[in-house]
């Protein structure tokens, strides 16, 4: 059994994670569990897949230290989107930019710290981003290949040139080891990033550059991690252009879900619109 992770709230559900869940529940065999960590009131939602339970669970998310962090910088215009930058000796506000916001994307990072925490949760886990749509069958054996080695304590997307600004990971698909000693130190390191408010010292404020920092910190001590991304290191989706491309497409970034698919996915579809459209959305240049 391998245990996947994920996050929504409902207003998320029906932008793109119905469509996730409905592609997992075809493509996934009975080796894959979904557990999702939802907010706010999912009693109808919980009702329609009622019939999936062998392969859904819901957990409200309900973290002590998560309300911490809300309480101490959820108010903040830098959690949010947003940030002021002096230029010229003014404050200018920059924004709004994924880069800045912390609170959307710290429900990842607390998300895989709440699984850990499940009695019979697996110890393979994989962390994976709910406007992702499943388009080919897998089970546990196609999985396995992606997660990390018995010595490596994480998987993941690393970058080496994008965004150019400041290269970092992709983090639609970030496999775990549970067994890894050091997984807990990890992931509480991960954490404190955003109790202490050490996440505003970052370059950018969401979850890939709390990862990276702490897979930094961890790597120092000697502790092994395995990057997924191979010859795609310097690609800006190299999570569609890998191995695990032929399972999933991640459709982040609000042209590629406007789209319903990633052209720049090796096997996208390529109709007289797609085809027209791709110029226009290689200059977006909409990097995560």
């Amino acid at each position: 059994m391998i245990d996947f992770i994920t996050t929504f709230n409902e207003e998320l559900y029906d932008e793109y994670a119905k469509n996730f869940l409905e592609t997992f529940i075809e493509k996934s065999d009975k080796s894959i569990r979904l557990n999702i960590f939802y907010d706010g009131n999912f009693d109808e939602i919980k009702k329609k897949y009622a019939l999936n339970i062998d392969k859904i669970r819901f957990f409200e998310f309900q973290s002590k230290e998560w309300d911490n962090f809300y309480r101490k910088f959820g108010h903040l215009t830098d959690a949010n989107g947003y940030r002021f930058k002096c230029v010229d000796g003014i404050d200018k506000l920059e924004g709004p930019s994924y880069r800045w916001r912390a609170v959307k994307f710290s429900f990842k990072v607390f998300s895989v710290y709440l699984a850990s925490k499940i009695e019979d949760i697996s110890s393979d886990i994989v962390w994976i981003d709910a406007d992702n749509v499943c388009i080919n069958n897998f089970n546990e054996e196609n999985i396995k290949q992606f997660l990390p080695n018995e010595d490596e304590l994480m998987s993941y997307l690393g970058r080496d040139t994008v965004p150019p600004e400041f290269p970092h990971s992709e983090t639609g698909f970030v496999g775990f080891n549970l067994r890894h000693e050091k997984f807990n130190s990890f992931i509480k390191t991960a954490i404190s990033f955003y109790t202490t408010g050490e996440l505003f010292s970052l370059k950018f404020y969401h979850d890939c550059l709390v990862y990276d920092t702490t897979r930094e910190i961890f790597e120092m001590a000697g502790v092994k991690f395995r990057n997924l991304s191979g010859e795609f290191i310097s690609e800006e989706h190299p999570l569609v252009k890998s191995e695990l491309g032929k399972y999933f497409d991640h459709l982040k970034g609000e042209k590629r879900k406007n789209m319903g698919f990633s052209p720049d996915h090796p096997n996208a579809e390529k109709n007289d619109v797609t085809k027209t459209d791709e110029k226009a959305f290689e200059e977006l240049n909409f990097v995560w």
